[in-house]
């Protein structure tokens, strides 16, 4: 506002000068004074002229270093948002690969003479009888055989079908956290918690046995699901010199 009061004067002096003394004075003395000020002004109102053209370019400066500022901050949030957007999209895995892991479990169902019983009901069944019905063995490889023996006798579906799922979705947890920093402890409690104490103990034994998992990689896994890897195995520990 001041700059423009500022040429606003300029100008007026500019244009009423001349006037002024065409008005007091008629004699060629006062004419070349005239010209003399009337050259100064315009020298002043050049001079003026391009010191606007500097604040002007100044201004555009800071405009142009406030809108690369908004830009950087806008893909900044995009940036976050982009982030949030794949966070949840994994947290929507997580969820429906649980469901389809208990739907699964739902439909397992039982040989002749284990029909009436299925889905949780049934695998406590199999649990139970990994005790009753299966010796301690010198070996993981003859322990694969007894288990696979006993599930084919109880079990119609594959079970290595929902054992490989379950391994996928606790190393899903994993990823979750590795990418983005998440708190994995909540997932693996809802995992441990969907799943009963004995669906926990048989998918143990087969990470170790069939699937042929690492012991360290079963052991953290029984870790994070709240169940101890000794009385998961209990006599059974023997054929993996724990």
């Amino acid at each position: 506002m001041k700059l423009f009061w500022i040429l606003f004067a300029v100008v007026a002096c500019w244009l009423m000068v001349p006037t002024i003394f065409y008005l007091s004075s008629d004699n060629l003395e006062m004419a070349g004074q005239l010209g003399d000020l009337f050259g100064i002004v315009n020298a002043l109102f050049s001079g003026l002229a391009f010191a606007i053209l500097i604040v002007e370019l100044h201004f555009q400066r800071q405009e142009l270093k406030l809108t690369r500022q908004a830009m950087m901050d806008q893909k900044d949030q995009l940036k976050e948002q982009s982030e949030e957007l794949k966070k949840q999209n994994y947290e929507r895995l997580f969820f429906n690969l649980l469901y389809i892991i208990n739907q699964e479990i739902d439909s397992v169902t039982g040989q002749r003479e284990f029909e009436n019983e299925e889905g949780f009901t049934l695998l406590r069944t199999v649990s139970m009888q990994i005790d009753s019905h299966i010796t301690p063995q010198p070996s993981v490889a003859e322990l694969t055989i007894e288990l696979e023996k006993l599930f084919k006798k109880i079990i119609k579906q594959e079970f290595d079908i929902i054992a490989e799922k379950v391994w996928f979705l606790f190393k899903y947890i994993e990823k979750i956290g590795d990418n983005y920093g998440a708190e994995t402890q909540i997932y693996e409690d809802i995992l441990s918690n969907a799943l009963t104490i004995h669906v926990h103990r048989i998918l143990i034994l087969y990470f170790l046995t069939s699937m042929g998992k690492n012991i360290k990689d079963v052991k953290d896994y029984a870790q994070k699901m709240q169940m101890n890897i000794d009385e998961m195995l209990r006599d059974h520990k023997k054929s993996f010199h724990l």
